[in-house]
């Protein structure tokens, strides 16, 4: 994560821009400026801001924020992983000093027994029961293979009542092929619920995130405001763009509403050539 507050700092510094100005421009606090230099993303509640702080700070020096959130992405991987190897080390760790642990149990378990010899009339009584638990074992054996071999002879002629002969018993049943019908797919939708003179209300279904695309085709300026928390105020020119990330609710008030247009999630939103005052657009993620 250094790497990349080192990356912004540097392009700040080459411009000859200071914190404050970027502040201004972004309308981000300096210190959570100065923590996205230090690498240091601790101080944001969640990704979707902090992706949002990057974004911002690198379009104030020039950076490509697509490159910087790239970035970020691939070192929060890192991260992940390299945790998740240092778990399974422990995780064997400890299996094996159990296991040794247990083989050191059963060592002190087991202990050396003197052998002790029979005496020859104990002998002869254990070759006598030996001889005796035989002859019971063959008979019994000759008995159960004479009523097996005469109960396969019956089963090859099944007998046959009104016509209907009984199923041998090697016939497998046969068993119907049920169809699982498919789940139709689920397609993302948006719903106009209000809209007066001031306020345009929407509500977005079946989605498990919200992505927000704003295309600007002249000079407004735009309030943005994401869960209770402001993002930014700021004036967008001709041709600019600004994306958002996840959020339960989002409210963007527009300045002069005619030129700006609105994605959720690739769809289309209505356009607001007819508004002749500042709007507030509010779009919420069912939940």
């Amino acid at each position: 994560m250094k790497a990349i507050g080192q990356l912004l700092r540097g392009a700040r510094e080459e411009k000859g821009i200071t914190l404050q100005e970027i502040s201004k421009e972004t309308k981000i606090q300096e210190r959570h400026l100065q923590a996205l230099e230090e690498g240091d993303f601790s101080s944001f509640p969640g990704q979707v801001y902090l992706k949002g702080a990057l974004r911002n700070y690198a379009n104030a020096v020039g950076i490509d924020d697509s490159e910087i959130i790239t970035m970020f992405e691939q070192s929060l991987k890192q991260e992940n992983h390299t945790l998740d190897n240092k778990k399974k080390k422990n995780d064997n760790t400890g299996k094996t000093k159990k296991r040794e642990k247990v083989v050191k149990d059963k060592e002190k378990i087991f202990y050396p027994r003197k052998k002790k010899t029979l005496s020859t009339g104990a002998l002869v009584w254990i070759v006598l029961l030996v001889i005796i638990v035989t002859g019971s074992v063959w008979y019994g054996y000759r008995q159960s293979a004479g009523n097996n071999a005469e109960t396969l002879r019956n089963n090859d002629f099944p007998a046959e009542e009104n016509g209907v002969s009984e199923p041998r018993f090697d016939e497998e049943p046969q068993h119907e092929e049920v169809e699982i019908p498919e789940e139709p797919p689920v397609t993302p939708a948006i719903e106009l619920v209000h809209q007066d003179r001031d306020e345009i209300r929407y509500l977005l279904k079946e989605v498990e995130t919200k992505e927000i695309l704003l295309n600007f085709q002249g000079p407004c300026w735009v309030r943005i405001e994401q869960d209770g928390d402001v993002l930014e105020e700021t004036t967008y020119a001709s041709e600019d763009s600004r994306q958002l990330g996840d959020a339960q609710r989002t409210i963007i008030r527009l300045g002069a509403p005619p030129n700006a247009s609105i994605k959720v999630n690739e769809l289309e939103i209505d356009d607001f050539s007819e508004a002749t005052n500042p709007v507030n657009i509010v779009i919420e993620k069912e939940t």
